[in-house]
């Protein structure tokens, strides 16, 4: 056989091979990126073990004592903004069991407490949210819904806010508490009203 067929098939299948190397190298590194991006975001996640809350039917507060941003679903952001959103959430559901055993209740909006140590951008933190309950004597009287408008070191968007909680507010009223701020601009309005899915035989205000 010609030497010169022979040749060039050995240089056809030696180019093949270093194609398909390649290849299979290229995929296993791409894989061992993907996996080492899913591995880094999953151990970047902060759990909630972090944020100690306790909520009764006299109170909801929490507490937290860690990095000042922290990775939560995939997103930077700041713990402050976080401990607000969940202890607005746990004070709304609070309310509406409460009411559900006819323990008819609101939050005392001008006792709560809001600490915030170390808000510096660096390091660690200290936070404690605090929002008491108070009884009342009326379904009516009541509230079933609670919100927030604020976070750390920016301006609250109540009117904003306020927009949105309206529709969903008995009469479009909302109790709205004077802006609740720390030394170091933690900034809150807290908004408490009757749900229209709780209180619709409620008379407007």
């Amino acid at each position: 056989m010609d030497m010169t067929i022979l040749d060039s098939k050995a240089n056809s299948l030696s180019i093949l091979s270093v194609i398909a190397f390649s290849t299979l190298l290229l995929f296993s590194c791409t894989d061992t990126i993907e996996q080492k991006v899913t591995t880094a975001n999953k151990s970047d996640v902060k759990p909630e073990k972090d944020i100690v809350l306790v909520c009764n039917d006299s109170f909801c507060k929490v507490n937290y004592y860690g990095p000042e941003f922290t990775i939560h679903k995939y997103k930077l952001i700041d713990t402050a903004h976080r401990m607000s959103n969940l202890i607005s959430g746990e004070v709304g559901k609070k309310l509406k069991s409460l009411f559900d055993k006819k323990k008819y209740s609101k939050v005392d909006l001008k006792k709560i407490r809001m600490t915030s140590i170390d808000m510096d951008k660096l390091g660690s933190v200290k936070l404690e949210i605090f929002i008491p309950f108070k009884r009342v004597k009326q379904p009516c009287e009541a509230s079933t819904g609670f919100d927030h408008s604020g976070g750390w070191d920016h301006d609250p968007e109540i009117e904003e806010r306020k927009q949105k909680l309206s529709r969903i507010a008995l009469c479009e009223e909302l109790e709205i508490s004077p802006l609740i701020k720390t030394p170091e601009n933690f900034q809150e309005y807290w908004i408490q009203w009757k749900h229209k899915d709780f209180q619709a035989n409620c008379a407007c205000n």
